[in-house]
């Protein structure tokens, strides 16, 4: 038994809460950090280690009671006796500690007995009568009487074989039950009674048995070799067990973010353990599934990844910030939610920082670069005091670094692409292009040439190098538009910006966009973009004067135009839209057309 030197207060579903002076029965020690504990109220969970020292006087009869404790505890937890995996794998380990216990407990009961005294000889007058036999007669014909009164009873093996049938039929011995005498097929029976009987899903009944299974184990310790027999029958569920390994690892970092907060200055030779602590952060969240690894996140309002900002936001080393970059990395790539969490807390401001004062070191950059245009990727609003940092002057040092135009900072390719993403992420969140912190940037530099380079490039290949795309599969109505002619319908959208692109880009653009309204299908969203960029072309620019590809574009805009209706609803009102900005398009712009079109 242990004893609890300090209080504790568990920050997460599976670590145990405690009190100073509370007495505590260490289940395993498997974990450096933290051990699986029991409370005297038969509460279990995990506890750190530099908490509790060991009592001198350790019963095991007091250990012995705890585990019945938690065992009862555990299992009048599960709501109809519906064990999670988790908790079974947890009741198989008390069990196992209840029989460690009891097996001890007799080996040092048995050492302290006095043995009987050996029987006294016979008697040499004595007369002596011997039974009849119930074994084969040769078993002790021979054997004198102090040689009979040495022997032990025989113990009945497996497959022994008894030479008479009387004494089978006195007896009604039956050997012990081996391997093979638990049907292999008694599992999924098992299995397939209780979801007829419970009419429930497998996974519940599953549950069910394994949790009265362990019950009769726990009760009936005689038959635990035979339980356990027919629980390897039951048909296995891939239940990944790595979540616990990933909530001790996060509960870990948020010993290392309390204790460095008190200390408020880091102790130089930790550097290895919380290196090893956050790669196994990032190898849990990269190897678990998405729902398990979403549902441990989430757990407590996010507790975890506020932890995660927090320690972001107090580790100096960047050693240690390149790996928590890269967790940040895993997490949005998760679940849209996660990102709207941690669009929330400070790490947007904290990466704006650090991107404008370490330019200079690339992989941090780049890795800092890749959560933030994660983060904006959602197009969802940004907290409006988010804005004092992520401001005009932020966006400015982007595209002055872009353009080159920063200096003693050398360029490199790869930070001007993934500042590029910034750009286009953040352009996501502006609706007004009036209010546009990004369009106000680009008009009070002016020429951008290089970044105009990029976005042509990207445009022609289709690219949207900001979406991800795993967030939107089931959920297209709330789908972001594509980044780059959203950038591009903004460039247009004014005057005072739409001069961004030189002719020969401008008519580059042209052509996409001809080829795009010429090749895309009836009732594609993506149709529209085009025509709404079209339209903005039309407006702000200059092409009046060009006219580049009109027979072409006319020819298209008509064809859009007569399209009969399609069956499907979703694509009816995508032809809808299109022709209503046809119909703007021809009415205000037609005479740029209307000479061509017979």
């Amino acid at each position: 038994m242990y004893k609890a030197t300090h209080p504790y207060e568990a920050q997460q579903e599976h670590l145990l809460s405690f009190s100073v002076g509370d007495t505590l029965c260490i289940l395993e020690k498997n974990n450096e950090s933290w051990w699986l504990a029991s409370n005297s109220l038969g509460k279990v969970g995990y506890i750190p280690r530099t908490y509790v020292t060991k009592e001198k006087n350790d019963s095991s009869d007091v250990v012995l009671r705890s585990v019945n404790n938690a065992i009862e505890e555990l299992i009048a937890s599960a709501p109809a006796g519906m064990l999670k995996p988790q908790q079974q794998a947890l009741l198989k380990k008390l069990i196992a500690h209840k029989e460690s216990l009891i097996a001890n407990i007799k080996s040092r009961s048995s050492s302290t007995k006095r043995r009987a005294p050996p029987p006294p000889p016979p008697h040499e007058h004595e007369v002596k009568v011997s039974p009849e036999p119930s074994v084969s007669e040769s078993t002790y014909s021979t054997a004198s009487p102090n040689a009979l009164s040495s022997l032990p009873p025989a113990v009945p093996q497996r497959n022994t074989s008894l030479t008479k049938p009387e004494v089978m039929e006195k007896e009604s011995f039956s050997p012990a039950p081996s391997r093979h005498d638990v049907p292999q097929e008694l599992g999924s029976e098992l299995l397939g009674i209780l979801k007829t009987t419970l009419n429930t899903n497998e996974s519940k009944s599953r549950a069910a048995l394994s949790a009265v299974l362990l019950a009769m184990k726990s009760g009936i310790p005689s038959l635990g070799s035979t339980l356990d027999e027919i629980m390897e029958t039951i048909p296995k569920e891939n239940v990944d067990e790595e979540c616990d390994k990933l909530g001790l690892a996060l509960a870990n970092l948020q010993e290392i973010k309390d204790d460095a907060q008190q200390r408020n200055w880091a102790i130089g030779n930790d550097e290895d353990k919380i290196m090893g602590i956050l790669n196994e952060i990032l190898s849990e969240l990269t190897s678990l599934d998405k729902k398990s690894s979403i549902k441990l996140l989430s757990h407590d309002q996010h507790v975890a990844l506020h932890t995660l900002v927090d320690y972001h936001q107090m580790e100096t080393r960047v050693s240690l910030r390149l790996v928590v970059l890269q967790i940040f990395g895993v997490i949005c790539s998760l679940s849209r939610n996660l990102v709207s969490v941690l669009l929330a807390t400070v790490l947007p401001l904290e990466i704006a920082m650090d991107i404008t004062n370490h330019t200079q070191d690339t992989q941090k950059t780049c890795y800092s670069s890749l959560v933030m245009s994660m983060l904006f990727s959602t197009a969802e609003a940004i907290p409006f005091g988010h804005y004092g940092r992520l401001n005009q002057a932020f966006i400015g040092f982007l595209l002055n670094y872009i353009e080159d135009d920063i200096d003693d900072v050398e360029q490199d390719e790869q930070v001007v692409e993934m500042f590029i993403n910034i750009i286009l992420s953040f352009n996501l969140h502006f609706i007004v292009p009036s209010e546009n912190i990004v369009m106000k940037s680009i008009i009070s530099r002016g020429t951008c040439t290089t970044l105009s380079e990029k976005i042509m490039i990207l445009v022609n290949r289709g690219d949207d190098p900001v979406l991800l795309e795993e967030h939107w599969e089931n959920n297209e109505t709330e789908r972001p538009p594509p980044s780059v002619l959203k950038f591009l319908q903004d460039i247009f959208s004014q005057r005072d910006s739409a001069t961004f692109l030189y002719t020969n880009d401008m008519n580059v653009l042209l052509d996409i966009i001809t080829r795009n309204l010429a090749d895309l299908s009836s009732g594609s969203k993506l149709r529209k973009e085009y025509l709404d960029l079209l339209l903005g072309i039309l407006s702000n620019s200059n092409y009046s004067e060009s006219r580049h590809r009109s027979v072409d574009i006319g020819s298209s805009l008509h064809r859009i135009k007569d399209e009969e209706q399609p069956e499907s609803l979703e694509e009816r009102q995508a032809l809808e839209f299109d022709k209503h900005i046809i119909d703007e398009i021809l009415s205000n712009y037609g005479h740029l057309f209307s000479s061509n079109i017979l």
